[in-house]
């Protein structure tokens, strides 16, 4: 666990940085955790929680998407990681299709909503390309959010 190597500094020089996966590095640096698919996959999947965000792929697999990857925003939503997982994921030339699937208990979801919809006018005048996104967003300011999206 990635999260876990700051309390065992003694093991920070096995750590072969060349097996990491360059959106993994872009993406911890940002303090979210990232996994690449070595399976393939078209979906960029992104949520705010491990087991939420595992569900997400889980079911996707089962109607015959294919993620390709793991996306977990962590403990709360901040306009600054809302940007950087969605930087990672942009990166990703295997995305075509964004699926974000969050239920805010802490999380705000309007927080959430804001920076994507802030991320994504941003990209459109900057003249970047961008993929579709189907946005989910439950719980904690979901009304705010739908306004919002």
């Amino acid at each position: 666990d990635p999260f876990a190597t700051h309390r065992h500094p003694n093991l920070a020089e096995l750590v072969d940085s060349s097996e990491t996966h360059p959106l993994e590095a872009q993406a911890a640096k940002a303090g979210l955790f990232y996994h690449k698919s070595r399976r393939g996959g078209n979906i960029g999947c992104y949520g705010y929680g491990a087991g939420s965000a595992m569900s997400t792929m889980d079911v996707l697999a089962v109607v015959g998407g294919k993620p390709t990857n793991f996306l977990d925003g962590g403990g709360g939503a901040t306009e600054a990681n809302v940007r950087a997982a969605l930087d990672v994921l942009m990166n990703d030339p295997d995305v075509e299709v964004v699926f974000v699937n969050t239920f805010g208990g802490l999380t705000k979801t309007e927080l959430i909503a804001d920076g994507i919809v802030r991320f994504l006018r941003e990209r459109k005048e900057a003249g970047k390309a961008t993929p579709p996104f189907v946005i989910r967003l439950r719980g904690t300011g979901e009304n705010e959010a739908r306004e919002i999206v």
